[in-house]
């Protein structure tokens, strides 16, 4: 579970988005804003030279973020918000656009080809909790099941890997870097020493749980101590081994296009966290109705 820490402004809050997010939804360009079809499989040239322009235009802006994402209807909270996102192919290239502007870097030719063929869509959740004395917001991502007429849709349980990661795969917030350096950074010559005994298969699930958790290659060897050879030998025969794909997990919530442009009742269940309290009750099920016929 990953757990962020996010400043917000709230000015009133109208259709279930706040001012500000209805500023933010604004600039979203008209072809998305009208689109109803749902997750495009084999985006056009046209569609994704528009992705590009989305996301290098979303450089320092939260438009592409807001394109690709839903609140849960208003009166189901009460001291949250959930949001939805839906990581749909075409998404993946705005935001390699964006990350690449950011850079003043072109747009990599060969990732976009990648994930035009990819064939899936990622559901992603956060669960937030406003702290009214700081406007603070603790922000939490919850694992999330999907179904369709009350039955689950059954999600992928591996996928081509670009670059050795799953392509699905969020960066950590710069947030969340600095309080996984400060940790590293304590516990650097404790865990420095453990690795050291580590048996290869030790050494392949770590590994892989800090590439998970979006770390450079860098900083893999200052938590570990491997040489970046060894990094790079023991996270390539992973992928080898493999067939070049790498596993998810239900939290991933990865699933293939085609099961999410059926015709059907779409809803998202996800369970609220046990609360050790006498006044409140935790392990709750939450669910409601989702459509993916905007997201393109």
């Amino acid at each position: 579970m990953f757990i962020l820490v996010l400043s917000v402004f709230i000015s009133g809050c109208v259709g279930g988005y706040s001012i500000r997010e209805q500023a933010i939804r604004t600039n979203i360009p008209d072809e998305l804003r009208a689109y109803t079809n749902g997750p495009v499989a084999e985006p056009s040239d046209m569609q994704i030279q528009q992705a590009i322009a989305l996301g290098a235009a979303s450089r320092d802006k939260d438009t592409l973020d807001y394109a690709y994402m839903t609140k849960a209807p208003r009166g189901m909270f009460t001291k949250d918000q959930i949001y939805v996102k839906v990581s749909t192919p075409l998404y993946l290239i705005a935001r390699h656009a964006r990350e690449q502007a950011r850079e003043y870097r072109k747009v990599d030719d060969d990732f976009v080809g990648f994930v035009r063929s990819l064939h899936a869509v990622r559901i992603s959740m956060i669960q937030q909790y406003i702290n009214t004395a700081t406007w603070d917001t603790l922000a939490f991502q919850r694992q999330v099941m999907l179904l369709r007429d009350g039955l689950r849709v059954e999600p992928l349980v591996d996928i081509q890997a670009w670059g050795g990661r799953n392509p699905f795969a969020d960066k950590p917030s710069k947030e969340m870097q600095a309080a996984l350096s400060g940790v590293a950074s304590a516990a650097a010559q404790y865990s420095r020493g453990l690795a050291a005994t580590m048996t290869r298969d030790q050494k392949e699930r770590v590994l892989r749980s800090y590439q998970a958790m979006g770390l450079s290659e860098d900083q893999m060897a200052t938590y570990t101590g491997f040489s970046h050879a060894e990094i790079r030998e023991i996270l390539a025969s992973q992928i080898q081994q493999a067939g070049g794909k790498v596993a998810l997990s239900e939290f991933d919530a990865v699933f293939p296009i085609e099961e999410v442009i059926k015709p059907g009742r779409y809803e998202i269940v996800f369970r609220t966290p046990q609360i050790a309290s006498l006044y409140a009750h935790g392990d709750k099920e939450i669910r409601f109705p989702i459509s993916f016929s905007n997201f393109r």
